[in-house]
């Protein structure tokens, strides 16, 4: 038993540690990056939008597609982070879809596993996850 509570607390020092490292890469990452393309962001958004709305078109003001393209930048910036975690822990220098997928799982985003597996035939990861994350933005309001 009280090996246990070993292994559980060195787990939540560990995890703590992780947390505080993923914390300041992000904030020296998050000013230094560009914006993501204005314009494949609006066409993710309006092909999700047509999508989900068949009887209406919709607009998009364009705060929104710059809230959009800054929430998909966080959140790529938030994965990549820990993906890269998931990598140095195996003692590697190079990320692979594997380290990203059990990124996703850390990061509390099982939901996209099973697409993001089957889009990893030939899809850009990138287009993939920021149109999952608009979905998932979409079905929490």
């Amino acid at each position: 038993m009280a090996g246990n509570k070993t292994l559980e607390t060195h787990k939540d020092e560990r995890v703590s540690a992780t947390t505080d490292s993923r914390k300041k890469e992000m904030d020296k990452v998050i000013p230094e990056a560009g914006e993501l393309p204005r314009a494949i962001v609006r066409r993710v958004v309006k092909n999700k939008l047509s999508q989900c709305s068949h009887d209406c078109d919709m607009s998009v003001h364009k705060e929104s597609l710059l809230a959009f393209s800054e929430s998909a930048r966080i959140f790529i910036h938030y994965l990549s982070a820990t993906a890269n975690d998931i990598c140095r822990e195996s003692k590697r220098q190079t990320i692979n879809a594997d380290d990203v997928l059990k990124a996703l799982e850390e990061i509390e985003f099982p939901e996209f596993l099973k697409p993001l597996k089957a889009s990893l035939d030939g899809k850009s990861v990138f287009l993939f996850i920021l149109v999952e994350m608009h979905v998932w933005i979409l079905e929490r309001r």
